[in-house]
C-alpha cells in the first residue's frame, strides 16, 4: 500500500508540474522497490512495474478538465 501512495503522490507531483516528467522513471523504479521491501514478490513486482512503466505517463500529463455533474 505504501508503494501505491508514494508512487501516486509523485506522479501528482508531475502532473501539477511541480516535479519534472523526468522523474517518472525514478517514480515507477520506487515504486517497485517499495513493493519488494514490503512483501511483495519480486515477480508481482516486476509485473506492476512494467505495467507503469508502459501505461503510467498517462497519468503524468497535465490534468485535463474535468466535467462537473450538478
Amino acid at each position: 500500500m505504501l508503494a501505491g501512495l508514494v508512487h501516486d503522490a509523485l506522479y501528482q507531483l508531475i502532473q501539477a508540474g511541480l516535479l519534472d516528467p523526468k522523474w517518472k522513471g525514478e517514480a515507477d523504479l520506487m515504486f517497485r522497490s517499495l513493493m519488494m521491501l514490503h512483501g511483495s514478490p519480486k515477480i508481482v513486482a516486476q509485473i506492476f512495474y512494467s505495467a507503469v512503466d508502459k501505461f503510467g505517463h498517462r497519468f503524468t500529463r497535465a490534468e485535463r478538465d474535468v466535467l462537473s455533474v450538478s
